[in-house]
């Protein structure tokens, strides 16, 4: 699916860029591929756009439009004797002058979170501060092995998060980059009602 750029009163505009297909997430097979749907099937599409604070009140209005392959080997269709078509729909978007709040991700109704599917946040180098002792990295760093130090029980992640066991099992540090989270080692203690007692 593809979409052009809709435009609003007073000549102003909103890129097709910030209308996404929900149905195809960046970086899916669904996104490299296109959405697959057998013969008679329906398949519905999910949109969401995504409207900047400073936007002009007014209707915005623009296109979309949704290209359909025949996979191979498939007969072609009575109504659609070409193996590849497009068809188009308008699309009218009324723009208020009322601000979301948290564009709408605190109202679960909106479905407003779903844009985070096509987040790229993590990817590419991240600034770092040194109070956190350059915790936070690229996301290619993200997905290493977990390292064990037998002799130290410790659990070493990417990001220089790292966990350490005491022994009898219970974490003694937990640290981030420089900054320990832990108060002090976890203790377990069991407590008995009623004081001494027989055995």
């Amino acid at each position: 699916a593809s979409s052009g750029g809709g435009g609003g009163g007073g000549g102003s505009e909103l890129p097709a860029w910030r209308l996404r297909c929900i149905n195809t997430p960046n970086g899916s097979a669904q996104a490299e591929g296109g959405i697959r749907v057998a013969a008679g099937g329906v398949q519905p599409l999910w949109f969401g756009l995504d409207v900047p604070p400073g936007a002009r009140p007014g209707t915005y209005s623009g296109t979309v439009s949704v290209s359909a392959v025949l996979a191979a080997g498939a007969p072609s269709l009575r109504d659609a004797p070409a193996r590849r078509w497009t068809e188009s729909v308008s699309v009218s978007v009324s723009v208020s002058a009322e601000l979301a709040v948290q564009r709408g991700d605190n109202e679960l109704w909106r479905h407003s979170r779903l844009r985070w599917l096509d987040s790229t946040a993590g990817e590419g180098a991240v600034g770092t501060s040194a109070a956190h002792g350059a915790a936070h990295r690229s996301r290619g760093d993200v997905w290493e092995p977990i390292r064990l130090d037998a002799s130290s029980l410790s659990l070493a992640a990417s990001g220089r998060r790292t966990i350490r066991l005491t022994r009898r099992g219970l974490p003694a540090s937990l640290s981030v980059g420089a900054v320990e989270l832990l108060a002090a080692p976890v203790q377990l203690r069991l407590h008995a009602d009623g004081g001494g007692g027989g055995g």
